[in-house]
């Protein structure tokens, strides 16, 4: 049978999602595997996140210029300008996961483009772990198309950026 055939008889929701919405889950699914296994060597944390970050800003001399609708959009979605939101619990941020670091660049305090380029990544994490784990299924995975459209211009530019500082 076929796997979409399958996901809308079988799993609630599914069937519900527009072909816009379906095809960023699933191209999601597939950047985050490149990126995971190639950026962040198999192992993805926050830790590691943002040493590798960290690493790529030293060596590439990155712009975060061509994130900027991306890095507003997550901040916009995590921050309502005086308190982080509803979304941003619902990312179920853990110790580890550096939320500190992910409140001072949402709440705009830090100009450090490799702090905000980490903590977009160990947003975009925690949207791995939530939909890998099966917390967005528990609503049906409704609304996050733009979560994970941005997400995905996210991961495809790092993952250039770190092909062309491995180029050297």
């Amino acid at each position: 049978m076929n796997p979409t055939t399958w996901l809308e008889k079988t799993v609630p929701g599914f069937r519900l999602l527009s072909e816009p919405e379906r095809a960023a889950i699933k191209d999601f699914a597939v950047l985050w595997t490149v990126y995971e296994g190639n950026v962040l060597n198999a192992s993805a944390n926050a830790a590691a996140i943002v040493r590798v970050t960290n690493s790529l800003a030293t060596t590439a001399k990155f712009s975060l210029d061509e994130l900027s609708l991306p890095i507003k959009y997550f901040k916009d979605r995590y921050f309502d300008g005086a308190e982080l939101t509803d979304a941003f619990l619902g990312l179920h941020m853990r110790r580890n996961d550096h939320p500190q670091l992910v409140e001072t660049v949402l709440r705009d305090r830090s100009k450090n483009e490799a702090e905000i380029l980490s903590a977009i990544l160990i947003i975009i994490y925690r949207l791995r772990n939530n939909l890998f784990h099966g917390v967005k299924w528990s609503y049906g995975i409704r609304d996050q198309l733009a979560n994970f459209q941005n997400a995905n211009a996210v991961l495809m530019w790092v993952i250039e950026a770190h092909l062309s500082a491995a180029a050297g």
